[in-house]
């Protein structure tokens, strides 16, 4: 399924961010922080009102500001585990449109309901196109009307219906999404090449049974080699396996996992090698710092102060790069140094206002935009390398440390679920000898007793069972 995005709503993203925005409202309400989804439905609904001539002060007071907000962006990465995770970003040519891609389990009831509220949050998050917003999606070929669906008039009726049928397996995340939402907010169109599609179908359909099989045993193997790891492995590398496990596994964020390697590796090790994950760290870290009651104080206050001080061209400029932000073609840093440049003004008049909050505001969104999004995926991988070789101490360890590696990326091929960097990895490397894998295995069960233990307690089992004596009647 892919979406295509207005790059004038949505040029703060990184193309493949699963989601990403900025957030609006009018002046004096509320710093939102919460819900990733709801805190920005007030984007869509604000215009810019027709401001009566040398009337500044109704022109400050009813326009639509950028309202102060957590980094949009970053809002993917704390994409919460049950929804998904992104697994590789692309920074956009200027002035192209914004892609994301967003990969589901085809088939799976739970997969296909996650899909489907990442598209409303999607639309919630600032779409302000004046037509529907495309949706490209898999196993169909050229428009899909069904606008008829959508426009049933009885909501709660047809969300009933239109969820009992996507449990069923009758509907696609994005059909169910485009049925519930609002008649024309989304518009969907089959890519598919139908003969291609077709003979890709039928390969997956013959080799069903056999992925399927191989994921299980693989997944046996790996249950092994985990309790391999427990023994073998040194306490900091079980420091380590653990929150990449649960990353993997879509237990944790990209951003709690950042944070546990980071705790992992001293500033000493990272020592600038890292500089995006190490901005990505300071940012959260000044999230936690930021005070969003005195920022929306200090901007209240600044924006009492502007009426009868500003002109009424000096009004309409900053007007306008409010404007400018809303549609992309300006920074959100940027528009708050114009406002800090306003208060500077006063100051120079003598009107000294508190801007402390507002600066560090400024400093924390000129650091987010310098964040390289590309970059990150792959320096977190490049300091759990680092990591792994740190912390195994010797040749043994090391081999357990490449061959669990090399298992699990060989069940997320059989089970299609591979990231391109993670292929590219498995073909420069080659697939398993399964032969010498098990052999492997079973040499450091035995090593460890584990064969001895298991045999001993199958044993003992057998022993506690009572005999059954069976006698026939008869004379």
């Amino acid at each position: 399924m892919h979406i295509r995005l207005s790059i004038q709503t949505l040029k703060k993203l990184v193309a493949g961010s699963m989601t990403a925005a900025f957030f609006f409202s009018t002046v004096g309400s509320p710093f939102a922080e919460a819900n990733f989804w709801a805190e920005r439905h007030a984007a869509r609904v604000k215009t810019l009102p027709t401001p009566g001539p040398d009337d500044v002060r109704h022109l400050l007071s009813t326009i639509s500001w950028p309202k102060e907000s957590l980094n949009p962006v970053l809002g993917a990465y704390r994409l919460p585990s049950r929804l998904g995770t992104v697994v590789e970003t692309h920074t956009a040519q200027p002035g192209a449109p914004v892609l994301l891609h967003l990969q589901d389990a085809h088939g799976v009831y739970g997969a296909q309901y996650n899909a489907s509220i990442v598209l409303e949050g999607l639309f919630q998050a600032g779409w302000s196109g004046t037509e529907a917003v495309p949706v490209y999606q898999e196993g169909g070929a050229g428009p899909a009307n069904i606008d008829w669906l959508s426009a049933f008039p009885f909501d709660d009726i047809k969300e009933r219906v239109a969820h009992a049928h996507l449990r069923r397996g009758d509907l696609t995340g994005e059909e169910y999404r485009t049925i519930v939402a609002s008649s024309g907010t989304f518009r969907l169109y089959g890519v598919e090449t139908v003969d291609l599609f077709k003979k890709n179908l039928a390969a997956r359909h013959e080799t069903a049974q056999a992925r399927a099989a191989a994921a299980v045993h693989i997944g046996k193997i790996q249950n092994r080699l985990a309790r391999i790891k427990a023994k073998i492995y040194p306490p900091a590398l079980l420091s380590l396996d653990k929150p990449f496990q649960a990353y993997t596994n879509q237990t944790l964020s990209f951003v709690e996992y950042v944070q546990d390697l980071a705790t992992l590796a001293p500033g000493s090790f990272r020592a600038g090698d890292y500089p995006n994950l190490d901005a990505l760290l300071l940012l959260t870290k000044r999230e936690t710092e930021m005070d969003p009651r005195r920022l929306a104080e200090e901007r209240d206050l600044l924006v009492r102060k502007m009426v009868g001080t500003l002109s009424l061209e000096a009004g309409k400029d900053l007007v306008a790069k409010a404007i400018d932000v809303r549609e992309g073609r300006l920074k959100q840093g940027d528009f708050y140094q114009a406002l800090l440049g306003v208060a500077d003004k006063l100051k120079r008049q003598g009107q000294d206002l508190p801007t402390r909050e507002l600066r560090n505001y400024v400093g924390y969104l000129n650091l987010a935009d310098s964040l390289q999004h590309d970059q990150l995926l792959a320096e977190a991988e490049q300091l759990r390398s680092r990591l792994l070789e740190k912390f195994s101490r010797n040749d043994h360890v090391w081999r357990l440390v490449t061959t669990d590696r090399r298992v699990a990326l060989e069940r997320l091929l059989w089970k299609q679920e591979m990231t391109p960097d993670q292929y590219a990895a498995f073909k420069q490397e080659g697939p398993l000898d399964w032969v010498e894998i098990e052999k492997y295995v079973m040499e450091q069960e035995t090593r460890l007793g584990f064969l001895t233990q298991d045999l001993s307690a199958r044993l003992n089992s057998n022993s506690n069972l009572t005999p059954t004596l069976s006698v026939q009647p008869g004379g």
